[in-house]
């Protein structure tokens, strides 16, 4: 059973492209290097790219709370500056917001909500000038929307957040053609 385990847990690391491809693959089960511990990715663009196993990643948790007045993203990206890491991810955020700054998708500019809000999830990656972060939020009639995390989100009361730290690996970003949008490039801290 605990190999079946490792096995569903290669094949769902080898669909989310691990290293960097930042999009889904198909469930097929990719080739697998057991001594060297990675799976190997046809990449159109690159040829082949190695994705490692979740246990092969050093992470290091941070819980965080923001105080009222404090931008959401800014606050965040100098914590994690602050840490001394240039590669992290928000596991979780919960709090509230006055305003909210959100860019919906393939929008270019921002929604401002001007109410309290509760802030029901926040998830992304964080990097100096690579940040990219997501929420929903509920307005006071419980309306939800979600997007892109813009700054000048203002802590209202609380948000309590659980960063997940990668001192290991370096996040950046790129222009990729197929997307048309600056993608996460990720890499090794040490340039290995």
């Amino acid at each position: 059973m605990r190999q079946g385990v490792r096995v569903q847990l290669q094949r769902v690391v080898a669909c989310v492209g691990w290293a960097g491809a930042g999009h889904a693959r198909s469930a097929r089960a990719a080739p697998f290097d057991a001594s060297a511990r990675t799976r190997l990715h046809p990449r159109p663009d690159r040829g082949m790219m190695r994705s490692m196993t979740a246990s092969d990643i050093p992470l290091q948790t941070l819980p965080v709370r923001l105080r009222p007045g404090a931008d959401l993203r800014r606050a965040l990206e100098a914590i994690v500056a602050g840490q001394g890491v240039a590669a992290a991810f928000v596991l979780s955020g919960i709090g509230s917001l006055r305003p909210a700054e959100i860019r919906l998708a393939g929008a270019e500019d921002v929604l401002k909500i001007d109410a309290d809000c509760e802030l029901l999830t926040l998830s992304g990656s964080i990097a100096a000038r690579a940040s990219h972060l997501h929420m929903s939020v509920a307005d006071p009639q419980g309306r939800v929307t979600g997007g892109h995390v813009g700054y000048g989100c203002t802590v209202r009361t609380t948000a309590e957040v659980l960063l997940a730290l990668l001192p290991e690996w370096r996040f950046a970003r790129e222009f990729d053609p197929g997307t048309g949008w600056a993608e996460l490039v990720v890499a090794r801290a040490d340039g290995a």
